[in-house]
């Protein structure tokens, strides 16, 4: 994972309302910068995910 990567999950982690996964988060990027295998995985997504926004469920989160 990249830096560019975190920056675009954090940037669809604050347009998000309510509950969302990791899987999510993964798929918008992926529709609006293009398949990749240099920018991630949803378990890189999973990673930052949990570190900037509230787990509420397993594999659950909601923004701070």
């Amino acid at each position: 994972m990249n830096k560019y990567f975190e920056k675009w999950i954090i940037d669809e982690i604050k347009k998000t309302e309510g509950v969302f996964t990791a899987r999510e988060i993964l798929d918008r990027i992926i529709d609006s910068k293009g398949n990749s295998v240099h920018i991630g995985d949803a378990y890189s997504a999973t990673w930052v995910c949990k570190k900037h926004s509230k787990r509420v469920g397993r594999g659950l989160f909601v923004r701070r």
